[in-house]
Order: C-alpha cells, then structure tokens, then sequence
C-alpha cells in the first residue's frame, strides 16, 4: 500500500481492554504506521475495564514476539468522548456491539463485529487466563480481519 491521507479513528472494543482490543489496536497502529497511513488512528477501549492498566502479560509478549510495539498502551473505559470522537466502532463479540448499541444508541452506524470485516458471524473468544498458544491463537485470528478492516478504510478513502 502507499502513503495515503486517510483521517479516520478506529476504537477496537472488548470487556476489560487487557487482551484482545489492546492487541487488535498495536497491531492496527503498527500496520498504519508501515504503510505511512499517518492518519489513522486507533485506539482500544473496554466495556467494563478500569483505567490504567497495561495490555495482559500474555498479550505483551505476544506483541513482542511479532515486533508490535504495545508501549504506552493503559486500559480505559469505552466513554461518550470515546464513541463521538470515533469513525469506526469494532467490537471483538456479538455482545459488545450489542452493549455499545444499547449504551451509544446514537453510534449504531459505526459499530461492527470484527470478523464482520472477512464476512464471518464468529466472536474473537477472550484469551485471559488462557496459554500463551490461546493468546497466539486470538492474535492470529483477529490478524485477517483487521488488514480487511484496513484495506475497507482505505478503499473507503478512495470512493471505492
């Protein structure tokens, strides 16, 4: 892909933002920044999660071993700034677009399933308290439809 002059904000949503959002965001940030789409931002956001908390263990090193900087991620609660400041909503399960629907009624149109983006109806299962393979696994699958999400952003971007 080339550079291109997308400004667009992305939130990947899931329950405590300690697994899954935290990994979709670094490896969507790291995907943005290799492809010099400087204006796309993302960010990840929990349903239920406290502010300040650093990406899982098992997720950090999952990180690390892909090369995909996690540093100065800290988990935060999905807020009403959050959601307004945001294009596009992605929620890692059926029930956390179903809660964002029910929470931001007003943001239904940004909302999406993450393997909605590689036509699936399947839910990116949480890996905590799982294996290091659990967490490979999730990073794996997420990995598809987040460079499908991508890929939709910039043809989107483009007027395809």
């Amino acid at each position: 892909m080339s550079s291109t002059a997308i400004k667009t904000k992305v939130v990947f949503v899931c329950t405590g933002n300690i697994c899954r959002s935290p990994m979709a965001e670094a490896y969507f940030r790291h995907r943005c920044t290799s492809d010099s789409l400087i204006d796309i931002d993302s960010q990840s956001a929990g349903v239920y999660a406290s502010h300040g908390q650093p990406p899982s263990i098992l997720a950090q090193e999952v990180l690390n071993k892909k090369n995909i900087s996690w540093k100065g991620q800290v988990s935060s609660p999905l807020t009403l700034e959050i959601v307004e400041s945001a294009d596009f909503i992605v929620a890692m399960s059926k029930m956390h677009d179903e809660q964002i629907r029910i929470l931001f009624p007003d943001s239904s149109s940004k909302i999406s399933t993450l393997m909605s983006h590689v036509g699936l109806e399947e839910d990116i299962e949480d890996p905590y308290g799982g294996t290091m393979t659990i967490y490979e696994d999730c990073f794996n699958k997420m990995h598809p439809a987040l460079d499908a999400l991508l890929q939709k952003i910039i043809d989107y971007s483009k007027g395809n």
